[in-house]
């Protein structure tokens, strides 16, 4: 990995990410002008109304929806013997969080690492490690803990490069600096790795992904409800993805880019939106 570089778009989503009483009815083909780049592993943000794609494997264009500029700015380089890929990243009370990953590709140098960068400071953290190594997920905080769901061990050494996802929800409470692990009937209810991770309310939203229950992407949509501490499904995507994000806007949650099947391919250049239903 090279510098760590957070854009003013990924800025604005963490630091609004997301306060909402709405609840999904059905996913919708979402139809414009011109279609973004096919990519996957990529980014999907939302900031003052514009939706940004960026990155991706190979060399990909910053894709808008709405074709404005974006202003980019360079943070402070991961510490050598912390960097790694495949890593959860949040933000949460001017510091960004970044757990887990893989240091070796998709090959092996798993770790459970948790650092933390004050954004004001410009300085990295180390805090206690989580209770497990897992990589090619995203994490998000709600009331104060952060919440490490999805992923796998992404393991080329062994030949199971889709097959360790895992199922655990580990939880670091930010105030009391101490990690604990859900009760297994909290479970991510379809383990998978490559998912969106996103926050509406006190539910935490997991869609998508890739495993080896099935070639083509995951489409699936869960929601725990991080007070009750149940899981309940919400509407499938249309074309199952992985390595993509989840923004809301406009009283919709939308969709871009990603992966249609396990591994690399197809790279997809659609975009769909879920409207909200105030409760």
């Amino acid at each position: 990995m090279g510098l760590f570089t957070l854009t003013t778009s990924m800025l604005c989503l963490f630091a609004g990410n997301v306060q909402s009483s709405a609840e999904p009815t059905q996913w919708e083909r979402v139809e414009a002008k011109g279609q973004p780049h096919a990519r996957h592993e990529a980014a999907f943000v939302e900031c003052a109304g514009r939706f940004f794609l960026l990155g991706g494997r190979g060399i990909k264009p910053v894709d808008i929806y709405d074709p404005k500029t974006d202003a980019w700015s360079e943070g402070a380089e991961i510490p050598k013997d912390r960097r790694r890929g495949g890593a959860g990243a949040v933000i949460s009370d001017g510091k960004l969080y970044l757990v887990g990953g893989i240091q070796n590709g998709h090959w092996d140098g798993w770790v459970t690492w948790l650092d933390a960068f004050d954004l004001k400071k410009g300085t990295w953290m180390k805090l206690p490690d989580a209770p497990r190594a897992r990589d090619h997920f995203q994490t998000a905080v709600i009331d104060g803990k952060l919440y490490a769901v999805g992923g796998r061990k992404t393991s080329g050494v062994t030949k199971q490069v889709f097959d360790l996802t895992i199922p655990e929800v580990d939880v670091f409470d930010l105030a009391k600096g101490k990690w604990t692990t859900l009760d297994h009937r909290q479970n991510l209810p379809t383990p998978r790795a490559g998912n969106s991770a996103f926050v509406l309310g006190h539910d935490l939203i997991i869609a998508g992904g890739e495993s080896m229950a099935q070639k083509l992407a995951h489409n699936e949509l869960q929601a725990l409800n991080t007070r009750t501490g149940k899981w309940r499904n919400l509407p499938g995507l249309i074309q199952g993805r992985h390595g993509t994000g989840l923004i809301l806007w406009d009283g919709a949650l939308y969709t871009c880019a990603g992966s249609g099947g396990r591994g690399g391919r197809p790279e997809l250049d659609t975009m769909e939106s879920l409207p909200l239903n105030k409760l």
